[in-house]
């Protein structure tokens, strides 16, 4: 194999060991961020791109704080028990939810 071969070789390899790493920290048993994959039309894209440019953050950013501002607003219409069914699979924000209702309460009375 020529020299220039074997550099374009071991540049693939690093290039292959660092996505890699990068994965395995990012989206591993302890990483914090999940892949999603979904086709949207390209006026929604485009929406996308003009919300983010003006709110001056990243697609990504945008998309979790549409998703936390939809999950609050829908979580403030629904009363305690449908909020409990709703957020049964995810008992650590189960628990915060039932801290928080709690304390308004217990300020409440």
């Amino acid at each position: 194999m020529p020299a220039t071969e074997n550099a374009l070789a071991l540049r693939r390899k690093r290039n292959r060991d660092g996505q890699a790493r990068y994965v395995a920290r990012h989206f591993g048993s302890h990483g914090d961020l999940a892949r999603i994959r979904a086709d949207v039309r390209l006026e929604a894209r485009a929406a996308l791109v003009r919300l983010a440019e003006h709110r001056g953050v990243t697609i990504t950013v945008l998309i979790e704080e549409l998703v936390a501002d939809g999950e609050r607003a829908l979580l403030a219409r629904l009363r305690p028990e449908q909020a409990e069914v709703y957020l049964a699979n995810d008992p650590e924000l189960l628990a915060r939810y039932r801290a928080r209702r709690q304390a308004r309460e217990s300020a409440s009375a």
